[in-house]
């Protein structure tokens, strides 16, 4: 986050002409609240209106402690970003910062007015962000838009020009509900018909929404609980696997390409590390395997994780899952 100010040249002429306190340094070491900092007596007077400005302007009789610091009794937490919007003249926030308020406070009593109205601006964007996508006007939040920093609609929001007060993305905005509500609450509610599921897999693919994409890629016949895919995805290994940013793509799928193992090992083999899910009647199960699969006699598959869906419940049992060539030949040990 960022905002930027143009009114410091004035004031840094104001500044000069302000009488420093006796003794004052040229180089200022500060204790605000047991934060320790170290600056200049220029940065700390260069908005001459503020209590800062006035506190090392001999108006008030500022002397170190032992340690040669001036104590301030404020809470320091965020003083660095007090400090650094006097140096700079815009205000630098860390992405998704949750401060705000509290940062407020703190340039309020020091009565940093150019900060205030920066930080003001920041918490307008926070509450109300209006877009229009293709002619579908929606409502959202800053944070909300931003939920993942890496994809295309973040980019799009900070870059974004906004005409009267709205952002427009010439992108078809039929279903664009369906990616903002996943932003907002991480659940992902798709529309019934297939068609509208493929539009809205184009749409999370150009604004590159992860999260998204992985989960289209697991929704199947099968696998059709937002919730179960939830615990699913915490199961695998992606993050230590090294595996964010790609998401999962179906290889087979029996219904259609056939039962038959060679219709399998066709599709599957040599493909890296697999999810394989079964139905059978009421139950579903599978597992994950960071082997290959290979159609070879006695070739033996290690599953790190079983999944067992029974009576409407989706557990995780520590199994290992040892699968040879033929599945009649399977077996299952604790």
């Amino acid at each position: 986050m960022e905002g930027n100010d143009q009114s410091y040249p004035r004031s840094e002429k104001k500044a000069k002409n302000m009488q420093h306190g006796p003794g004052i340094p040229s180089i200022v070491k500060l204790n605000v609240g047991g934060h320790y900092f170290t600056t200049s007596l220029r940065t700390l007077t260069k908005d001459p209106n503020s209590m800062l400005a006035v506190m090392f302007a001999g108006k008030f009789e500022m002397k170190p402690c032992e340690d040669g610091a001036f104590f301030i009794d404020r809470d320091g937490t965020h003083f660095r970003f007090i400090l650094n919007y006097l140096r700079l003249g815009k205000l630098t926030l860390p992405d998704g910062a949750t401060f705000l308020k509290e940062l407020a406070e703190e340039a309020e009593f020091y009565q940093i007015q150019g900060l205030l109205d920066k930080l003001k601006l920041m918490e307008d964007s926070l509450t109300s962000v209006k877009l229009n996508v293709g002619g579908h006007l929606f409502t959202t939040s800053l944070q909300t838009l931003t939920k993942d920093p890496k994809s295309r609609l973040a980019a799009m929001i900070t870059e974004g020009y906004a005409e009267n007060g709205t952002l427009f993305f010439d992108r078809d905005g039929k279903h664009f509900r369906s990616i903002l509500n996943y932003l907002r609450n991480g659940e992902l509610v798709l529309p019934d018909d297939a068609k509208s599921v493929k539009q809205v897999e184009t749409e999370a693919q150009f604004y590159q929404i992860e999260g998204i994409l992985i989960r289209l890629s697991l929704f199947s016949e099968i696998l059709t609980n937002e919730e179960h895919i939830t615990m699913l995805l915490s199961w695998l290994p992606f993050h230590d696997a090294g595996m964010k940013g790609h998401p999962l793509r179906l290889l087979y799928r029996a219904s259609q390409e056939g039962f038959a193992a060679e219709c399998f090992h066709s599709r599957c083999d040599n493909k890296g590390p697999t999810l394989t899910i079964v139905k059978s009647g009421k139950n579903v199960f599978g597992g994950f395997t960071e082997q290959s699969w290979k159609m070879e006699p006695c070739i033996i598959q290690y599953c790190d994780v079983l999944l067992n869906y029974k009576h409407g419940e989706l557990a995780q049992r520590q199994y290992c899952i040892i699968i040879v060539s033929k599945p009649a030949q399977a077996q299952k040990y604790k």
